[in-house]
């Protein structure tokens, strides 16, 4: 079976954001889930079948979701009517995976139709159509605390979750201290117990670029000095998502 893999979507808010900014599709909760389906939760497949991707663009959707404007007004109970349905062939992800047009990228050496289906495959797909339903469900869960959690970061918080990232990101080693992380990061930036609302004065503190390297020595054991110059474009990088997240929530 070449079946759609099951991923975790960890960052869906940045997604959402990113269709929040896209003239063709913002104002509609529905085209856009609609359009993370083709694009994310089902690219594997999609990227190869046109068919596909129109079985998605032509789903009827229908409760709370059709009456927001984006798919961060959604939350988790607006979602469950859709991914549930009336049985698991009514689910959102029953509707897209029993599809011909599914069937036949999945299972190109079968007539595309579950009846047809050998019945070892009829059983893996049923349980495909429950994983990936329950992989919706948990990026949504995850965006919803992403959410909460714009609203109440602290810029103490922001920074270690920064540094964090740009470590998952490069690998590098970390310098060993006998001082604690946040004592280090009080030493460099101001005010790191207030709340992040991505002001002008927070932004102008956390890009200042002597603090930035002052950062980045602190806590990466740094090679060759050209390090600094790209560990630091991740470090901005990073910032910048962080206050797109900000500045979009607290439109909410």
């Amino acid at each position: 079976m070449k079946t759609a893999q099951i991923e975790t979507f960890n960052n869906l808010i940045d997604i959402v954001i990113s269709f929040d900014e896209d003239p063709d599709i913002a104002g509609s909760a529905a085209t856009m889930l609609k359009m993370i389906l083709i694009d994310y939760f089902f690219h594997t497949l999609t990227d190869e079948s046109k068919n596909l991707q129109q079985v998605i663009k032509n789903m009827k959707l229908e409760g709370p979701i059709t009456e927001k404007s984006s798919l961060l007004e959604v939350n988790t109970s607006d979602l469950q009517p859709l991914l549930d349905g009336e049985s698991i062939n009514d689910s959102l992800c029953g509707k897209i995976m029993l599809s011909p047009a599914y069937l036949k990228v999945a299972y190109p050496h079968h007539n595309p139709s579950f009846n047809k289906l050998p019945s070892e495959d009829k059983g893996e797909l049923i349980n495909a159509i429950k994983e990936k339903n329950d992989a919706i469900m948990k990026a949504f869960e995850k965006m919803q605390r992403d959410i909460d959690a714009a609203h109440n970061r602290k810029v103490l918080t922001l920074i270690a979750l920064i540094l964090k990232n740009v470590h998952m990101k490069t690998g590098l080693r970390l310098v060993k201290h006998d001082q604690n992380a946040e004592s280090i990061i009080r030493g460099i930036f101001a005010n790191c117990d207030a709340v992040f609302s991505a002001s002008q004065g927070q932004l102008v503190d956390l890009n200042d670029e002597s603090k930035i390297k002052d950062t980045i020595k602190a806590f990466f054991v740094i090679k060759k000095y050209s390090e600094i110059k790209e560990i630091s474009e991740l470090f901005k990088n990073e910032l910048k998502r962080f206050t797109k997240r900000t500045q979009r929530v607290a439109q909410l």
